[in-house]
Formats: C-alpha cells, sequence, structure tokens
C-alpha cells in the first residue's frame, strides 16, 4: 500500500481536517504563558521567606545584646518574698536531734572525766565545736568562776561570745545544737559541768549535770554516782580525804573508822551547805571526836549516830540558837560557837547538860556569866593546844 492509500484510509476515519485549529494554538500558547509565570512566583517564595527569617534573626539578636540578660533579672516582689521566707524557715530550724544532737551529747559524756584538766578539756571537747574559756560571773550570786563553754552544731549567724545569754529561741531557732558547760575549781581541777539542749519534741530544754558531789544528774533527773566509791557527797567525802590524807574517789566504808577530825568547809559555796548521807556511813565514823561545820548544817539524825563525838565547832551563818540540834549534842564538852551567827543566849547553851568548855563572843551573850557559875568555863578564844 503506497502512502497516498494511507493517507485517504485515515482521512476517511479521523476526517480530512485538521485536529487542532488556530483558536486552539492561541489558547495552548496563553496557557503555558500563565503557566510559567506561576512556576516563577512559585520558586521565588521559599528565598523571600528565607530572607525574612534571617532579617528578624538579626534583630532578635541585636535586640537581645542591648537589654538586660532576662535570666539574670530580680524576681517579682511576690516571688522574691516566698523565696526569702522559704531560705529563713529552713535556717529556722532546730538542729536534727536524732542524727546529731543524740549521738553528739553522748560521746560528750563518755568523754567527760572528773580528773580532767583544762588544757585536756579544750582539746578534747574543743575538737568538735568552739570554745571559749574565761572568767564568768553568776548573775544570780554575782559570783565568778573560771569556766569553759563550748558550742556544737553553730550556725554562721550566730556569735558566741562571753557571758552572753542563751536561751530555748537559740535552740529552736537552729543557732546552735549543744552548749557544754564546765566550771572550774582552778586549771587543774574541775568542779562542775552541764550539758544543754532542745528535747526530741522541741518543747523544752534538757539539762544533764555533773554536780560538784561527783553525781551526774540525766535528762530524766535521776542522779548516778561518778565519781566517788563510796555513795556520799562529793564535799563530804573530800574532808575526809583530807582528815586522813586519802584519795576521797577510792574512800571505802573501812576508811571511815579512821577519821578523827573532821572539818566540811563550804565557805567556796554559793549558799549554805546541806550536809546528806545515809545512816550507816556516819555511824562508821566510830573514832570521829571533832566535827567543824563552816557554812554547813548537818541534820539532827546524822549527828545522833556518830558514837563518839565530843567537839562542836559552828562558822558561818548557820546557827541562830542550839534549839535544832541540842538533842543530838548532848554528849558534847566543848562547842565554838564564837565565828557562828549564834544569837542565843546563857540559858539555850545549858540545854547541852554535858557541856564543860564553850567558846564564844562575849559581847553577843551578854549573860554568859550564867554559864560559869553553872561550872561551864568561857572563853573568848580556842585553847592553844
Amino acid at each position: 500500500m503506497n502512502k497516498n492509500n494511507l493517507k485517504k484510509s485515515l482521512d476517511r476515519k479521523i476526517g480530512e481536517k485538521s485536529l487542532f485549529t488556530n483558536a486552539d494554538r492561541e489558547r495552548f500558547y496563553e496557557w503555558k504563558q500563565n503557566a510559567n509565570h506561576k512556576k516563577r512566583r512559585f520558586t521565588a517564595f521559599p528565598k523571600v521567606v528565607s530572607a525574612l527569617f534571617f532579617i528578624c534573626l538579626v534583630s532578635g539578636f541585636i535586640y537581645y545584646a542591648g537589654s538586660d540578660n532576662p535570666f539574670q533579672q530580680p524576681l517579682p516582689p511576690e516571688q522574691s518574698a516566698d523565696k526569702e521566707n522559704q531560705e529563713q524557715n529552713e535556717s529556722n530550724n532546730p538542729i536534727d536531734y536524732s542524727s546529731k544532737v543524740n549521738p553528739r551529747s553522748e560521746e560528750i559524756k563518755e568523754d567527760f572525766s572528773y580528773d580532767l584538766t583544762l588544757q585536756e578539756a579544750k582539746s578534747l571537747f574543743g575538737k568538735y565545736g568552739e570554745g571559749l574559756t574565761y572568767d564568768k560571773t553568776n548573775k544570780s550570786t554575782g559570783k565568778t568562776n573560771l569556766t569553759s563553754e563550748f558550742v556544737y552544731f553553730k550556725s554562721d549567724e550566730f556569735d558566741h561570745m562571753k557571758n552572753m545569754s542563751i536561751g530555748k529561741e537559740d535552740f529552736q531557732q537552729g543557732n546552735l545544737g549543744i552548749l557544754f558547760q564546765i566550771t572550774w575549781k582552778n586549771e587543774n581541777e574541775l568542779q562542775s559541768a552541764m550539758l544543754t539542749y532542745l528535747s526530741k519534741n522541741g518543747e523544752r530544754i534538757v539539762t544533764e549535770k555533773f554536780t560538784s558531789d561527783g553525781y551526774f544528774e540525766g535528762k530524766d533527773q535521776e542522779r548516778v554516782q561518778l565519781k566517788y566509791t563510796l555513795d556520799m557527797q562529793g564535799l563530804v567525802l573530800e574532808s575526809i580525804g583530807e582528815s586522813i590524807n586519802k584519795n576521797p574517789e577510792s574512800l571505802t566504808k573501812d576508811d571511815l573508822q579512821e577519821v578523827e577530825t573532821l572539818k566540811i568547809d563550804a565557805s567556796e559555796s554559793s549558799g549554805i551547805y546541806d550536809v546528806k548521807g545515809n545512816l550507816e556511813h556516819f555511824s562508821s565514823m566510830s573514832q570521829l571526836t571533832s566535827l567543824t561545820l563552816n557554812q554547813a548544817i548537818i541534820p539532827e539524825h546524822l549527828l545522833e549516830v556518830i558514837p563518839n563525838l565530843d567537839k562542836m565547832t559552828f562558822i558561818g551563818p548557820t546557827l541562830n540558837n542550839l534549839s535544832s540540834v541540842s538533842a543530838s549534842l548532848d554528849k558534847i564538852t566543848y562547842l565554838d560557837i564564837k565565828e557562828s551567827s549564834f544569837r542565843g543566849n546563857a540559858e539555850d547553851i545549858m540545854e547541852l547538860e554535858n557541856l564543860e568548855i564553850v567558846i564564844l563572843d562575849k559581847s553577843t551573850v551578854t549573860d554568859w556569866e550564867k554559864l560559869e557559875q553553872n561550872g561551864i568555863t568561857v572563853l573568848e578564844n580556842p585553847p592553844s593546844n
């Protein structure tokens, strides 16, 4: 088949006229022109967005660099006040009892000894806390004693100073956890000590004492003998030890039988010393014949059981008359009341039926001649031995 025949066959099938007219061509070219325009607009859009983003970024950096750092700005007043109150509440809490106060107080009690010297105490108790040693004045008595004060778990804001008053509020506010005070007779002799801290519930102050008579008074007020073998007052045992030239800490009941003269001198105490003890110990002083009480008093029931007491001397403001002790002194033959506060009369003294010699101030006992008339020798000074 030649091409002419083929063309004729195709023309019969699809028609002799062209499928695209001039109008179709015009519409095609117009569409193509518009399509190219839209395409150019679409491809430029990302570049515009990128440019705008860059401009915003640069502008923000310039603003940030020229302004204050917002992260360093102070908190608003309300938030600042809340934060300050929170920090204050945390710092005002008392020192924890279970983890700090109680363990440290037990360490102090274990380390304490009546044999400590001042330098030993500074080294021993100062390693855990801050310490001060100075002459402290007792506000109630006016008496001054060498005192060491150690504070434990002290806050940075708390200034520990001499003669300062430390109250419950200081413990409750967390200024300190423990106050440990030692009173000294001198740098080589300890007198007493006291441990002070806040109770576990935070409502009261607890004081535990190592007293001058050799006892320890715990937080439940239970008294435990620590210093001496004999369960007697420290001053009494020290007086006995001095009398028989033995260490008062190691005295036994058998040693009491060696005492012939005994002077209990409490002139350095802040008040009247009240001698206490059990009957068995005083009745064991079978050789004791002369007893002197200086600013001290002893109850009748203890005087009565001293089997061979013959001489009695009172010194200081402890005796106005003999009515309180006459029954227990009816065996004595010698009485010295010259340096006492005795304000009685001759009749009062004559209540002592076996009295032979009395030492007194005749200007105080103005009717002293009655004593001589009844066979009692009156002297103004003790006879020389």
